[in-house]
């Protein structure tokens, strides 16, 4: 009985001596590496000529995009690289040897993203943001991170799988913004509109002056979708929730059955589309 002590208080000794190391190095081994706590951050400051009505690509993994047009000839870009590991000299490695470039590119410019080889433990985040002429197109894209754009009057493309979307003041012919979770919000603006988001809500306000027969096609899964109408709009009309109800505050001739959850009708003359579905959540017109 003796010796069967002495060996158990001998195991305990040594887990407690292993769990002591382990803290000193400042991680704790699980699956042959280290969780990134460490993180380091740069900007880099790239600048090219821009013709008006040209596009500008921004493409990243992890990392925000935030686009704004001004009166300028120019695409000014300030990139946030950071790098995240195990130690700090580690992170600023990362960081220092992932590259980020502004070339020309099917008569625009995009960035490029030159990232350095890292563990599975380790990541870089490159961050956007982005001032061009207000003419121009924007086609972002990231992972993980937001998508704004504000001033703009070129078609606008905004995609992103964890973040929000959102555009303010724009002036376009057409846009689209996709997200998977987060929220889509469009304030003071024109044109075409696809927005897709699964869990989020969607709010939209078009400018007084927007087309009258504006296509709008707005799709969640969960939350709510709440319209505010051009003046004078004129569409055909589809709405439908599941578990929510539907109010409009803009006159709708209905057509068929009248459900709380679902809406089929025209507005005026019903000369463009609006289409509005949710899953749980209400949906208000405005």
């Amino acid at each position: 009985m003796a010796n069967g002590i002495s060996e158990k208080r001998g195991i305990a000794y040594i887990g407690f001596l292993l769990l002591g190391v382990l803290g000193i190095s400042g991680c704790i081994i699980i699956n042959s590496g280290c969780s990134a706590r460490e993180s380091y951050s740069r900007t880099v400051e790239l600048s090219a000529p821009m013709a008006d009505e040209s596009s500008l690509k921004v493409h990243t993994t992890n990392g925000s995009i935030i686009a704004r047009g001004e009166s300028v000839q120019t695409c000014s870009v300030i990139a946030t690289v950071k790098g995240r590991a195990s130690t700090k000299e580690r992170a600023q490695e990362l960081a220092e040897q992932t590259q980020v470039q502004l070339e020309p590119y099917d008569g625009g410019l995009r960035t490029v993203i030159v990232r350095t080889q890292k563990k599975k433990t380790e990541s870089i985040s490159v961050g956007f943001d982005v001032t061009v002429p207000t003419q121009t197109s924007l086609n972002a894209v990231t992972t993980n991170g937001k998508v704004e754009a504000s001033l703009l009057t070129g078609d606008l493309t905004a995609h992103t799988t964890n973040g929000n979307v959102r555009f303010n003041q724009v002036r376009t012919d057409r846009m689209d913004a996709h997200t998977t979770n987060g929220s889509i919000a469009c304030e003071d603006v024109t044109g075409i509109l696809n927005a897709v988001t699964t869990n989020g809500s969607v709010r939209v306000a078009y400018a007084p002056q927007a087309d009258a027969a504006t296509d709008i096609s707005i799709t969640t899964t969960n939350g709510s979708v709440v319209v505010a109408l051009p003046q004078n709009y004129s569409a055909k009309v589809v709405a439908g929730t599941t578990n929510g109800k539907i109010k409009s505050e803009v006159p709708v001739t209905v057509q068929g059955q009248i459900s709380k959850t679902s809406l089929n009708g025209q507005i005026g003359a019903g000369d463009g589309k609006l289409s509005l579905r949710t899953t749980n959540g209400s949906i208000e017109i405005r």
